[in-house]
């Protein structure tokens, strides 16, 4: 990159509770926030759900808003919060946002349609379809932080996060913005999570036990979950000129459609001490995962693999960002998150172990549902840029 580009804030919205310090107790000491339902049966009754969003949501104007957007307002407010902005104070025509989306506000899009089934136009309420539309979660932001910038919304699959942030890295590089907020909102509908277990991808999907084990040889499925993630990015030099907290510099982001087109990374991967995997527990999924990481990482010493939805299950696109914000805070604070996965990993992964070391480089990675992946790595700060 010709322009240093840092994490200066993070705000996390999650199973885990509100804010990132009960989203990082959570990594740190290998908390599973996982509750039953029975929105979710036959196929599993656990789900990775968010509490407390109403009583964190200041911002009275969205009390009637879907989850999503109620999540991704809370998670905005929790990084401008951390990154010790003053939005005020900035031209909002140089702040930038970009959110990644999967599904959407899908319990408003089902209570928009039923009503206009039911009742014809008389019964299609507008309060549901201001929100069904896959761009409500940054339309709210928007105008809740007056963003006059770059306003964007990436809809995809569970990489939606990840490619939220490489559009976000180009907006600063081009000089568009001079701070954007990057992020992924999800919420949890019991249709959606219907969808998945017809196609096999929901655990339990060969009756065993529930639950999340990435690239385990007897995985059997993912557990669904929800939540926002709000990161804030800037230039090196904006932060440092004004004395920002800097968790850590994005040192590339790059995508794959084959796992084989990896290698080109590994020359550079040999410092590696943290894998923030995604571990999506989709057995196609994961080998391609896992390929991609093996080809990246080929030169690699022994790393610490840590898979944050072992934790928090499946949320789609926050997931990538969550990672993203795992990483940083484990760079950001020395720390190797203790390792998720207690059964042997497959030969792809063989350089990963469970040695705690000092984290100075932390890679968050992500394979879709359309076989394609994401590699993200951050690096501990030089304020030489």
């Amino acid at each position: 990159m010709q322009h240093a580009i840092v994490i200066t804030g993070i705000g996390a919205i999650t199973p885990a509770g509100i804010g990132t310090q009960a989203f990082w107790d959570a990594v740190i000491n290998g908390r599973q926030c996982f509750v039953e339902s029975e929105r979710f049966a036959p196929i599993g009754r656990l789900c990775a759900q968010v509490s407390g969003v109403d009583s964190a949501l200041s911002d009275r104007r969205f009390r009637r808003a879907a989850d999503i957007s109620k999540y991704a307002l809370v998670a905005i407010k929790e990084t401008v919060a951390d990154a010790g902005l003053d939005l005020a104070k900035l031209d909002p025509a140089r702040i930038g946002l970009v959110m990644g989306i999967t599904h959407g506000a899908i319990n408003f899009t089902r209570e928009f349609h039923a009503g206009f089934v039911k009742d014809g136009t008389a019964g299609a309420s507008p309060m549901y379809f201001s929100d069904s539309v896959l761009n409500a979660p940054a339309g709210n932001v928007s105008i809740a932080l007056n963003i006059k910038g770059p306003t964007h919304t990436v809809v995809g699959d569970s990489n939606a996060g990840f490619s939220a942030l490489s559009y976000g890295l180009r907006l600063l590089e081009h000089g568009n913005v001079d701070v954007c907020f990057i992020g992924g909102a999800e919420e949890l509908d019991a249709v959606t999570a219907g969808a998945y277990a017809k196609l096999n991808l929901r655990s339990p999907n060969d009756g065993g036990a529930e639950d999340i084990r990435p690239f385990a040889p007897d995985k059997n499925g993912f557990i669904i979950g929800e939540g926002a993630c709000v990161l804030t990015l800037e230039r090196m030099e904006t932060a440092v000129k004004r004395g920002a907290k800097i968790y850590a510099r994005i040192a590339s982001a790059d995508f794959f459609a084959q796992p084989q087109k990896a290698a080109s990374l590994a020359p550079g991967f040999a410092g590696v001490d943290v894998l923030v995997s995604s571990g999506a527990n989709g057995t196609r999924f994961d080998e391609f995962e896992a390929t991609l990481l093996s080809t990246a990482l080929s030169g690699a010493a022994s790393m610490r693999l840590f898979c944050l939805k072992r934790l928090l299950g499946e949320s789609f696109a926050p997931a990538g960002v969550m990672q993203t914000a795992a990483a940083a805070l484990a760079i950001n604070l020395s720390v190797t998150p203790p390792s998720s996965i207690a059964y042997p990993l497959p030969h792809e992964l063989a350089v990963c172990g469970n040695t705690a070391v000092n984290a100075k480089v932390a890679v968050a990675s992500g394979a879709g549902t359309k076989g394609s992946g994401y590699i993200v790595t951050l690096e501990a700060p030089r304020r030489d840029g």
